[in-house]
């Protein structure tokens, strides 16, 4: 009568996909709180020519996300979902690009779901991955970005150049990374790019819960950017701030990125080392 899938990311999209498949109720109770897909219309699969892409899945009948136990679970995977959310902000501004360029319609109601996603967290009071309240907000903000993209009828709302730069770093590395923990970063890049005044907003947050501190050494090298860079334009045909800047712009804005990153880090106190 139904199908139930418990545990993280790629169980229950293989369970969304079956259900999809099948036509039949799915039943979700996710254990990691690592990226949207709880609840989204889309799985994420990886192609023989190790590219990712995005499939249609089924979403679920019912979901039960326990906060307790998904605060138990390796921090890293809390951070990770923290960067797929954070990364709406960029999927907005390149919705909005792609109108203003091209005539691609935005579907408002999906907007308005996005946006109160990443919201919720930049303005969280003193935001903690320690704090239950946080992490719950964190889980409902991951839901409705997933349920965005459902009334977007596609990833629009919740995936833009920070998403391609991200499947073109997985191509380039060989995915050894978590998926939320590139969005994240790149989506500081790509805000540096549009010189939005979230940027800082975003890099505070990011800086103060203690989300660089996870980052591998490898997404901070500029001649690995400049391969995933050269990829990334073709992993979707998507309109993004890529079409409007060539490399060397976007060279020089990942640098001055990753060099305020550093600095922050430079001169955080121990509570972001404490998560290692």
């Amino acid at each position: 009568d139904a199908l139930v899938g418990v545990g993280g990311g790629s169980v229950l999209d293989t369970v969304k996909f079956i259900g999809h498949i099948l036509n039949i109720p799915i039943i979700l109770l996710p254990t990691l709180a690592s990226n949207d897909g709880i609840c989204s219309p889309v799985v994420s699969v990886r192609l023989d020519n190790g590219r990712s892409d995005s499939l249609r899945a089924r979403m679920p009948f019912a979901l039960f996300a326990d906060t307790k136990i998904i605060s138990d679970a390796p921090k890293k995977y809390l951070f990770a979902g923290l960067g797929d959310v954070i990364s709406n902000i960029t999927a907005i501004l390149d919705w909005e690009l792609s109108t203003q360029q091209t005539g691609e319609q935005i579907d408002y109601f999906s907007r308005i779901l996005s946006v109160m996603s990443y919201k919720s967290l930049l303005n969280f009071k003193d935001a903690s991955i320690d704090n239950e309240n946080f992490v719950e907000t964190l889980v409902d903000a991951l839901i409705t970005s997933g349920i965005s993209m459902e009334y977007a009828g596609n990833s629009r709302s919740a995936s833009g150049s920070e998403h391609m730069l991200s499947h073109a770093a997985d191509v380039v590395f060989g995915a050894p990374f978590l998926h939320g923990h590139q969005t994240g970063f790149y989506t500081c890049v790509i805000l540096k790019a549009y010189g939005d005044e979230l940027y800082e907003r975003t890099l505070q947050l990011l800086c103060d819960i203690g989300f660089f501190s996870f980052l591998p050494e490898e997404l901070f090298d500029s001649n690995r950017f400049a391969e995933i860079l050269r990829l990334a334009r073709s992993i979707r045909d998507r309109y993004t701030i890529l079409n409007t800047l060539d490399d060397n712009q976007l060279l020089k804005t990942f640098e001055d990125t990753v060099s305020e990153i550093r600095y922050a880090l430079s001169h955080s106190d121990s509570k972001s080392k404490s998560y290692r």
